[in-house]
């Protein structure tokens, strides 16, 4: 993906994200793998929030790993946050954790067992059609 193609892709998720988040009463919150709470649809404190759904057993996602975490840390100092989220209802946090250890994952990672940001932005599961963006 080119870079202008995913600025502008991450503009259109930060409007989805504002209005899911205007929308609910409490921001969604899930606890990350080092015991944080996060609440990646709050946009108070960021300008755009980037949202990567993944499985530990793709190879595609996998090696996409390195550029998260480099467009994780360019985009930082501009106020954008990047979430590594795990939807797979099996998936342990142990898991998870092993994973963001092997691969390098330096982005807090979420395990979203229940499908609840998934339900929030509007998503589904079709691992054979590239990802799109949800605007609601």
């Amino acid at each position: 993906m080119h870079v202008t193609q995913f600025v502008a892709d991450v503009v259109h998720v930060a409007h989805a994200l504002l209005h899911a988040w205007h929308c609910a009463a409490e921001p969604l919150s899930l606890t990350d793998l080092t015991g944080q709470v996060q609440a990646p649809l709050d946009p108070r404190g960021r300008s755009a929030t980037v949202i990567v759904f993944t499985l530990p057993e793709c190879p595609i996602a996998n090696a996409f790993v390195p550029e998260i975490n480099r467009l994780a840390a360019d985009y930082r100092a501009k106020g954008v946050s990047f979430f590594l989220v795990h939807a797979e209802r099996e998936l342990t946090a142990a898991t998870a954790r092993q994973h963001a250890k092997e691969f390098g994952v330096t982005c807090p990672v979420l395990v979203d067992a229940q499908h609840a940001l998934v339900k929030a932005l509007g998503g589904g599961w079709n691992p054979t059609e590239p990802p799109k963006l949800v605007a609601k």
